[in-house]
């Protein structure tokens, strides 16, 4: 008999060893400082990434386009518009332009009926620690040419009717013209992503990577559903103890498709919630260009970020500018597929002149002594370089090089859409942008305040002796032209839009009301930000506690949870709630222990 008792508490360590106080699904934005967090509050915690460790060329600026489209970055397509999410440690932080920006007191005040989690005290504790770790240090000013930059494009801003505002903790102002924080260190350019806050040396924490998680797995006590275990692809199982919890941080995408293939969904057999997976939010963007005389490098212009605010009737627009720098510019266009109108981005031509661009790419750098031509490019050519002819004239050594960007954005869009399933489980993305007919007002209204500005960019040599180039914008013009007429489009949508450093550029779309420029510029050159929120949002699908309705033991702590996208870049408000969720759950255990006190502390640790 007592050999039995033996036997059995034997087994039942040899469980509980492997099992865990909690399990994050999701190391991105959100789950990187809530892992850390929890291991730090002494909770056995562990972390699963689906994706890998981040590459090499996401550690420093000089490298964030090159990741675009790599395994670090998962895209779908919502009706010809780019739409994606982070696919490796850090999530978007490791491969997005390090726009750091935290939302008001007031915005959360306004989208939350009450401050039963989200307590202001409490957010900003939260930023505050996010912040001193990945975003120390304000907007980058490293050369002259950086300052010249930026102080260039708040004069155009001005000029257009913008007026300066003030930035405060990173707090972005409710109108005007602010330097945003960056999370690229100011002194070499190096990436400060969320997965740079876990503790790796912590004992506490378990990482995963490679590693995708298919559902959630439940059990019964009484009539009640427990989150227990969560399964992988190959069936295996990782499982919390009793008493514990299961976060889910995917994303927006991929939170609400666990919730569904979990059996919480219209019909669920866990739970019956039609709520998941709408009320997907995105703000609908577009970009003016300038083009400059010679080409910049990373570490002058690039990191001269300026952006602004301005109410239009009832809406915000936003506005972002920075040079894109050396040859980022033609892995921006070809990740977004701005080089054709929407209706053809889906399309096989687009695929196939993608390709054609990377291997005369590639045939440029190998002709230069670079790497070898990818064997795959080898059939394109057969001695003959003809299919780069027209490329040669664009490459990523002239105009592409000069190039800047101001981006323009609806940035409190009502329109929203869904995530749902096909018959593998995997999502379908309908992101629904410019559904809503005053969102569309909005948005013409920002793609014509975006070329005003643009227009305004006219640097003379005591400001900035390279100046703006008069030939580059007509070369990227008759370059989209000579695609599309490869592409056999007749009727070119994109005719005269790309110029848009012209002060005609208005006039030759013979456009003139805002809704008709929305209209022209959603169904031809709309992109996204990338800054998906509130498909499983407060109220409908989860508490706000953040706790899954219908359900004991299963949370929800990524930008999925916020009731729509915030008004600026979205990576400072997910990684607060990553943090401010890890911060509730380890005093609910710790009891009366509190863990925010004064973030100043340790400050910079």
């Amino acid at each position: 008999m007592k050999f039995a008792t033996i036997i059995l508490a034997l087994a039942f360590t040899c469980t509980q060893a492997d099992e865990y106080d909690v399990i994050v699904v999701g190391a991105g934005a959100a789950g990187c400082p809530l892992a850390q967090t929890l291991a730090e509050g002494g909770l056995k915690t562990l972390l699963i990434e689906r994706g890998s460790e981040r590459p090499e060329s996401s550690n420093n600026i000089a490298g964030w386009s090159k990741v675009l489209r790599s395994e670090c970055v998962e895209s779908f397509s919502s009706k010809g518009v780019v739409v994606s999410t982070g696919n490796c440690m850090g999530g978007a932080t490791s491969v997005n332009q390090g726009i750091f920006i935290e939302e008001t007191n007031g915005w959360f005040e306004e989208n939350f009926n009450s401050d039963k989690f989200f307590d202001k005290g409490l957010i900003r504790d939260a930023y505050n620690w996010v912040r001193t770790r990945v975003a120390p240090k304000a907007a980058y000013q490293i050369t002259p040419e950086g300052q010249l930059y930026a102080e260039e494009t708040i004069k155009a801003m001005e000029k257009a009717g913008l007026e300066l505002g003030t930035v405060e903790n990173a707090t972005v102002p409710e109108y005007g013209i602010w330097r945003p924080y960056t999370t690229f260190d100011n002194t070499d350019g190096t990436r400060f992503s969320a997965d740079k806050l876990l503790d790796r040396s912590n004992t506490n924490l378990v990482i995963m990577t490679n590693k995708e998680v298919k559902k959630v797995i439940f059990k019964k006590k009484g009539n009640r559903n427990f989150a227990s275990c969560v399964q992988f692809a190959d069936a295996t199982e990782k499982c919390i103890k009793d008493n514990g919890r299961i976060y889910l941080s995917g994303g927006a995408f991929h939170t609400p498709q666990l919730l569904m293939n979990s059996g919480i969904k219209e019909g669920g057999d866990i739970y019956d919630n039609p709520e998941v997976g709408k009320n997907l939010s995105d703000k609908p963007g577009t970009f003016a260009l300038t083009f400059f005389k010679r080409s910049f490098g990373y570490a002058e212009i690039t990191l001269a970020e300026v952006a602004a605010n301005k109410i239009y009737k009832d809406r915000t627009l936003l506005f972002e500018d920075s040079s894109i720098g050396e040859d980022s510019g033609l892995d921006t266009i070809l990740y977004e597929k701005t080089f054709v109108p929407r209706g053809l981005r889906d399309s096989p031509f687009a695929n196939e002149f993608i390709f054609v661009s990377d291997c005369c790419t590639a045939l440029q750098a190998s002709l230069g002594g670079g790497e070898p031509l990818p064997q795959q490019c080898g059939p394109l050519f057969d001695n003959d370089f003809s299919p780069c002819a027209g490329l040669q004239q664009f490459s990523a050594t002239t105009c592409l090089s000069k190039l800047s960007f101001l981006a323009a954005f609806v940035a409190d869009p009502v329109s929203t859409g869904t995530v749902t399933l096909n018959q593998d489980g995997d999502p379908i993305v309908d992101v629904n942008y410019l559904a809503d007919s005053e969102d569309l007002e909005a948005f013409g209204a920002a793609a014509k305040l975006a070329y005003i500005i643009k227009n305004g960019m006219d640097p003379d040599e005591d400001t900035f002796p390279e100046g703006t180039s008069d030939t580059c914008p007509n070369a990227y013009q008759q370059f989209i032209d000579s695609v599309l007429e490869q592409a056999g489009i007749e009727d070119n949508p994109l005719k005269g839009f790309v110029s848009v450093v012209q002060p005609n550029a208005l006039e030759a779309l013979a456009l003139s009301s805002n809704v008709e420029i929305g209209s022209a510029i959603g169904n031809s050159a709309i992109i996204s930000p990338h800054h998906f929120a509130g498909t499983a949002r407060v109220g409908d699908v989860i508490n706000e506690e953040l706790k899954v309705k219908g359900v004991n033991g299963l949370y929800v702590a990524d930008a999925s949870a916020l009731p729509k996208t915030p008004r600026v870049n979205t990576m400072a408000t997910t990684m607060m709630i990553g943090r401010i969720a890890g911060v509730a759950y380890v005093n609910k255990r710790r009891g009366a222990r509190a863990l925010r006190g004064n973030h100043a502390a340790d400050e910079g640790n």
